[in-house]
């Protein structure tokens, strides 16, 4: 005859609640924060003018959806990324913010994209298709009638086709990728500008990247000149042409020169062209200005200098024709550092020029006038004389990027807004109240089904299975433990700011998260012990780690970091009173309601308090005392809103699942109180029910699968539990 299954260890209780915890996070926190959460934007007017959605810009956070429209000469328009990443936008840009998905769509004019090294994802839409980049890449994107771009550092992946462009290229929606050089990027004063910013805020040198790659990278812009070597000559018809060719072309023994020159639009990249000047048969010369194609290891051009008859009669007929084309290849040779752009000193250069017969005479005495020549000179040309650099694009009096750093460096808790930031529209007020209506209704019904189902599960797996019993730890051990719990989850959170690494700024990130979870951990514990005395006077309750609760921290922040989430996902709750299930449901109800209401008040006043500290430690930006202070109130913010959603989920061996056995009204009143500060203090909502798109649409889908998914399981469970009932001599013993 098959046995009961035991009751539940303690031991159990805890491994069934990280169970349902992991179950949750993967059904919901995924699409929860993925899509309604927005990387973190903040908006800096640099020089010229900006508008966003029409109205005049100031500096400060941006939100999805948002168009932001840049105007006047030598603008400049910052957007920096939580991530660390700027967007940069030039005069004539129009920039729509994108959501968890994307950095934005640039609709027209430049970019300038500069992609953190800590960068999990970065991508820019346009009409044409999507730009993919790499950690620690940089590129421009432009769009004009079309749009392409320029890879200066890194590569990048362009549209459905997924054409991959390495640097140092031009890419196009159509077509392969083609060679670039510093001539075709760095010609351009807004890319140069670009490039000093990037190097401010802490990314590799332009001049430091470019230096190491092959000369025919470096910038070709100046006046290159040297002796020249025929290596042909020949003429064959005419021979009075024939001797004008030789005294003039074939015979010339002066040097070679060409001087290289760049023409920049308002897109990248730039394009070069080449100055040379042209001897005819009449012993006068003269300048001419031809395009370059470059193929990352020479430059070409094909010039047709002119085109004529071989015989003109009184009457205006013309007989045959001829064509001289000039062509030359240039490759540079040798390249250096000087003042600060790579510079090409040498090329050797090969230059062909030639009559070709392109249509023979008819009339006899038009024949004795025909002829054909081709010439071919090599030279090493040195260069004589750089050309000026590109004027400054910016004032010198332009805010600069990248100076804080010690110990006062603000970190990714610095991205948390301020209430003063977040204030809701009448719109997103409605927005929040009907997501809270929701996701109450899914989880207060479907939510509560599968808990059931993962714990009546899991008491059957370990009710099979003899399991050894550890002795429980002494108050010392335990202790220690806790503490030793509490550095790690300190070291998981610091692990938020993409530029966590072994500095003196990340030490204090440590010492701020581990102060702001003891902070959390101790008081919180406190109340609950208190109003535990009340109502269940005389039991025990010793504050233990919850090492489950780690693992979902870690998730957290993983989920934050992939997702580009600023200021990220914190579970706060790592450590709790180990309550005892001969403890009445009523106390235990009261109990977490005390817990709850602890985690509303300390986050939504941690909140307000970090809208006055973080001004003033902005205004300070080398007071580390401040710093610490504004990103203990932002951890402490972060560490309760975000525990919420989560713990109080109705889900059996969770807070919530006491909460909700107690009474069922006290639980969705706490959990859409605390669904609603979530959503305004983390969460970047769209303007309007009209702006629900995209992610939005795929968090609703994500919720509704979860809801048949949890209706499903139970249903399945419950069909299997019928079945065993009506045939009882199925169920296997559990010995």
């Amino acid at each position: 005859m098959a046995r009961p299954p035991s009751l539940p260890s303690r031991r159990h209780a805890l491994v069934r609640r990280g169970i349902a915890v992991a179950a949750i996070l993967i059904a919901g926190l995924g699409a929860l924060t993925a899509c309604t959460a927005t990387p973190n934007a903040t908006l800096r007017v640099l020089a010229g003018d900006a508008t966003v959605d029409g109205a005049d810009a100031d500096d400060g956070p941006v939100r999805p959806g948002e168009v932001i429209a840049v105007t006047g000469t030598a603008a400049l328009v910052e957007i920096e990324w939580a991530d660390g990443s700027f967007t940069r936008l030039a005069d004539g840009a129009r920039f729509t913010v994108g959501d968890a998905g994307s950095r934005g769509t640039l609709e027209a004019g430049t970019a300038w994209n500069a992609v953190a090294a800590a960068s999990t994802g970065y991508r820019v839409g346009t009409a044409e298709g999507d730009v993919d980049a790499r950690p620690g890449t940089s590129f421009a994107l432009s769009c004009d009638q079309s749009c392409g771009g320029v890879v200066a550092d890194g590569r990048v992946t362009v549209g459905e086709d997924g054409i991959t462009a390495a640097a140092p290229a031009t890419f196009r929606f159509t077509g392969e990728p083609e060679p670039a050089s510093w001539s075709s990027v760095f010609s351009d004063p807004f890319a140069v500008a670009n490039a000093e910013r990037d190097a401010d805020a802490g990314f590799p040198a332009a001049i430091d990247v470019w230096g190491e790659r092959e000369p025919a990278a470096g910038s070709v812009d100046g006046f290159f000149e040297g002796p020249g070597e025929q290596l042909e000559a020949q003429c064959t018809g005419w021979a009075d042409e024939c001797a004008r060719t030789r005294a003039t072309v074939f015979d010339y023994s002066g040097t070679t020169d060409f001087t290289f020159a760049t023409t920049c639009a308002d897109v990248l990249p730039c394009d070069v062209v080449t100055e040379f000047s042209i001897i005819t048969t009449d012993g006068s010369s003269r300048v001419v200005e031809v395009p370059l194609e470059f193929d990352g290891t020479s430059y070409r051009m094909s010039y047709l200098n002119r085109e004529s008859s071989y015989c003109v009669f009184p009457d205006g007929r013309e007989e045959g024709r001829w064509t001289n084309v000039i062509t030359a290849v240039m490759t540079p040779t040798a390249a250096e550092i000087r003042d600060g752009v790579f510079v090409v000193t040498e090329i050797d250069a090969e230059v062909a020029s030639s009559v070709v017969m392109v249509e023979p005479t008819t009339d006899p005495s038009c024949r004795q006038f025909e002829y054909e020549w081709a010439n071919r000179r090599v030279a090493a040309l040195s260069l004589v004389e750089s050309a000026p650099p590109p004027e400054d694009y910016l004032p010198s009096d332009v805010e600069p990027v990248g100076t804080i750093d010690g110990p006062a460096r603000p970190s990714t808790l610095s991205g948390l807004r301020t209430p003063a930031e977040a204030i809701p529209t009448a719109d997103q007020l409605g927005l929040i109240a009907g997501a809270v209506v929701v996701l109450v209704l899914v989880l207060a019904y479907p939510g509560y089904l599968l808990s059931r189902v993962i714990a009546d599960r899991y008491d059957r797996v370990a009710a099979r299975w003899t399991r050894a019993r550890t002795p429980r730890p002494s108050g010392v051990l335990r202790r220690i433990l806790l503490g030793t719990g509490l550095v790690v989850a300190a070291i998981i959170t610091a692990a938020l700011d993409p530029a966590f690494g072994a500095d003196a700024a990340s030490l204090r990130l440590v010492l701020t998260a581990l102060v702001s979870l003891v902070i959390f951990v101790g008081l919180g514990a406190l109340v609950v012990r208190l109003v535990g005395r009340r109502v269940a006077p005389g039991v025990a309750m010793p504050l233990q780690l919850r090492w489950g609760s780690l693992v979902i921290l870690a998730v957290g922040v993983v989920a934050s970091r992939l997702l580009h989430l600023n200021p990220g996902i914190i579970f706060g709750l790592v450590a709790g009173l180990v309550i005892a299930d001969s403890i009445p449901r009523q106390a235990r109800g009261r109990m977490m309601l005390a817990s709850a209401a602890f985690a509303i008040l300390v986050g939504a006043g941690a909140w307000a308090a970090f809208g006055i500290v973080a001004p003033a430690a902005d205004a300070a930006p080398d007071d580390v005392l401040a710093r610490f202070a504004a990103e203990l109130l932002s951890a402490l913010t972060i560490e309760a809103v975000s525990t919420l959603p989560l713990a109080f989920l109705p889900f059996l061996g969770l807070d919530g699942g006491d909460l909700r056995s107690w009474r069922l009204g006290v639980w969705a009143a706490v959990y859409a109180v605390g669904l609603a500060l979530f959503l305004v203090v983390l969460v970047a909502l769209p303007g309007s029910w009209a702006e629900i798109q995209g992610d939005a649409i795929r968090w609703l889908v994500a919720i509704g699968i979860f809801t048949v998914g949890a209706l499903g399981v139970w249903l399945v469970h419950r069909r299997s539990e019928n079945r065993k009932r009506a045939n009882p001599d199925a169920v296997p013993p559990t010995d």
